[in-house]
């Protein structure tokens, strides 16, 4: 029984191998390069291995080198790989490899190869039609019959006098014999693989215009950022020092407030100087601290500190701050007292910081501005050609 063979063209080195067909889903290590590869029907074929030519140089170290350019197939040493090899049929420079090298044997050059000239039979044709062009001009210059000279035509013929017309004419002289054509030079067709990219394109001047108008972006947006980053470090001050002193906005409001129940006092207490205007005088200050909550908190403060008042005892009997004397000395004192601890408690931000955080928040919002207006002019400007 005889085991059908299939061809098995190596994806590592080129070689090409018998292999049984029955070993088709195997591993197959190949015979030239030891490389392992699964034998499929994509990988191996029906048809005959190629033989190489007989006079193929391949020998032991040697590898086969494709050349890119033109196609040509030459042997190279092993030991070259790395290097720069100029192809002996079209002078271009490769450096060999692994890819553009195998280990096979020579091939025939494939159909669209460069053609390379034949020694001895060319040359030999047109040394030959050469020496018989020669010969056939030496023949019409040198074999062709001289004229006589008019005293040996004289002394031979006696009609040397006649008329030319009847003086016998000489023989024709026979062509030279005609040369065989040259031969036609075959043609080389030009591989495409020669042909030389393409100059890279010049490079297009820049636009002044719009080269003006990034650079005026790139300055007013730098502003911008040096702006709000300077705006930044000011609000940071003056929220440093508002951390510093949490109870100073409600201690000037405060401060506000009883200097107001104060003034409002002392207008209601203008002409009261019958019980009867004391006690009308005391139901308004009533209904004025009653319509405002805040105020009813800065009465309760009021009854507070005249308990703790050891000069008068305006207090003593009162339940609430409406039952309080409010156009006596002791409301007075606490009052006053409790509007100079608020003002006190009451710390302001400095001046410098507030001011400095007002000018620099200005300066931010026109530096963005101006970045604002730059990027819409560049916008607006004519795309680069």
């Amino acid at each position: 029984m005889t085991t059908q063979v299939r061809t098995f063209d190596c994806p590592w080195c080129g070689a090409i191998s018998p292999v049984p067909a029955d070993h088709l889903g195997e591993h197959y290590p190949c015979p030239e390069c030891r490389q392992a590869t699964k034998l499929t029907p994509k990988n191996t074929s029906n048809r005959p291995p190629t033989a190489p030519p007989p006079d193929a140089p391949h020998t032991s170290g040697h590898r086969t080198f494709d050349c890119p350019w033109c196609g040509a197939i030459a042997p190279i040493p092993a030991s070259h790989l790395g290097e720069r090899f100029h192809c002996p049929e079209c002078g271009k420079e490769t450096k060999l490899t692994p890819t553009n090298t195998r280990s096979a044997a020579l091939t025939a050059p494939p159909p669209d190869a460069p053609h390379v000239e034949v020694k001895g039979g060319g040359r030999g044709v047109l040394v030959a039609v050469a020496l018989v062009t020669l010969g056939a001009a030496v023949w019409f210059f040198a074999g062709r019959p001289s004229e006589p000279t008019p005293s040996a035509a004289s002394a031979e013929r006696p009609d040397i006098g006649r008329k030319g017309a009847d003086r016998p004419e000489p023989p024709p002289l026979a062509d030279p014999p005609e040369a065989p054509p040259a031969a036609p030079a075959p043609s080389v067709p030009a591989p495409a693989a020669m042909t030389e990219p393409p100059p890279p394109a010049a490079p297009t001047p820049p636009d002044v215009e719009r080269v003006a108008l990034q650079a005026e972006l790139a300055k007013a947006t730098e502003a911008a950022a040096e702006a709000t980053r300077r705006h930044e470090e000011a609000r940071a001050a003056l929220a440093a020092h508002l951390a510093a002193h949490p109870d100073a906005d409600r201690a000037a409001a405060d401060a506000v407030g009883f200097d107001t129940l104060r003034a409002e006092r002392a207008r209601l207490a203008t002409g009261a100087a019958t019980v009867a205007a004391s006690r009308a005088a005391r139901t308004a200050m009533v209904a004025f601290v009653e319509a405002d909550p805040a105020r009813v908190a800065l009465a309760d403060r009021v009854l507070a500190w005249l308990r703790t008042d050891l000069d008068g005892r305006e207090a003593a009997s009162a339940a609430s701050w409406r039952d309080l004397h409010w156009s006596g000395d002791g409301v007075d004192r606490a009052l006053s007292a409790l509007t100079n601890a608020a003002a006190a408690a009451a710390v302001p931000p400095p001046a410098d910081l507030v001011r400095a955080e007002a000018d620099l928040r200005l300066a931010r919002e026109a530096a963005t501005r101006r970045a604002d207006e730059a990027r819409a002019r560049l916008e607006a400007a004519p795309a680069p050609r």
